[in-house]
């Protein structure tokens, strides 16, 4: 994509969209995706979205957010808990300044006591949250990474210690507050690098932290012109055909993680059963980011 500064413009297909096509084998609650944006200023390496928005050129913002407010009534007045993230085709706060999305959806959901709404983000984007009053219904969902792994693949996001620090921000004005370590690899003295940001985590202490080893699908490559080299870390063939780290190196990865954090809730993020049964974890309970806990 072209340039950080978005381009304002009418989205004409619905903002919200059920996320339900997780393959068997593979552990992934439902979830509902609401599209806000169109690209993410950051541009990670290993980003998803180079295949996902392969067509999108330029950072897209939408601006009608009326239809928003009429489509988000309507979802609203379901009766069946469900989870809303706002970060899946963008970053959920890093354009918030210019649409106001927290704003317009926090009082929304400040007003009914079934439905979600996670911003996922690695922005330091919080202006707009810290001027509302926070609720229940609300998460803040930062997604970190050690040290190496941020300044050698994040180069266009803040450090992890800046958005620990944002969270903290949120977390002592009264806001739910969730971490992703997210994508875990075997760099180079990982145990040390990945010790170092989990002492930070455990200090923060996040309601939930999700955890998920780099995976792609291979069709990326054809749109990946810089930042090659993290994808030969990853030549498993999944049984969503998602190509993966090797299954020893991420168990070794997530029992690391697993030993060392001590907050409420650790979930997998997108893992196979066989996973779940070697690390002794229970597929039926799913503790994970997008879950309603």
């Amino acid at each position: 994509m072209v340039g950080t500064e978005p381009v304002r413009r009418t989205r004409k297909t619905p903002f919200i969209k059920l996320f339900d096509r997780t393959p068997p084998g593979i552990v992934c609650p439902h979830f509902y995706i609401l599209s806000h944006a169109n690209g993410c200023p950051f541009s990670c390496d290993y980003c998803y979205l180079r295949l996902t928005l392969r067509y999108v050129e330029r950072l897209e913002v939408f601006t009608n957010l009326d239809d928003l407010r009429r489509e988000m009534a309507a979802f609203l007045s379901s009766m069946i808990p469900a989870v809303v993230s706002c970060g899946s085709l963008s970053d959920g706060l890093a354009f918030d300044h210019i649409n106001g999305l927290s704003r317009l959806l926090v009082p929304m959901f400040a007003r009914q006591d079934r439905h979600t709404l996670i911003f996922v983000t690695k922005s330091l984007n919080i202006g707009n949250l810290l001027d509302l009053d926070p609720m229940p219904w609300v998460v803040a969902s930062f997604s970190v990474n050690c040290d190496a792994v941020s300044r050698r693949y994040e180069k266009g996001a803040p450090s992890p210690r800046q958005r620990l620090a944002a969270a903290r921000r949120l977390k002592d004005a009264g806001w739910r507050i969730r971490l992703r370590l997210d994508p875990l690899l075997p760099i180079e003295n990982w145990q040390g690098e990945y010790a170092a940001i989990i002492d930070e985590i455990n200090a923060l202490q996040p309601e939930i932290v999700t955890l998920l080893g780099f995976f792609y699908f291979p069709k990326i490559l054809q749109h990946v012109r810089e930042g090659r080299e993290i994808f030969s870390l990853a030549r498993e063939i999944g049984v969503d055909n998602r190509r993966r780290i090797p299954h020893p190196a991420r168990l070794a990865l997530y029992r690391f993680c697993l030993d060392r954090l001590s907050v409420p809730a650790v979930g997998l993020c997108k893992e196979t059963l066989k996973m779940y049964a070697d690390l002794g974890l229970d597929p039926g309970h799913v503790t994970c980011n997008c879950g309603t806990g």
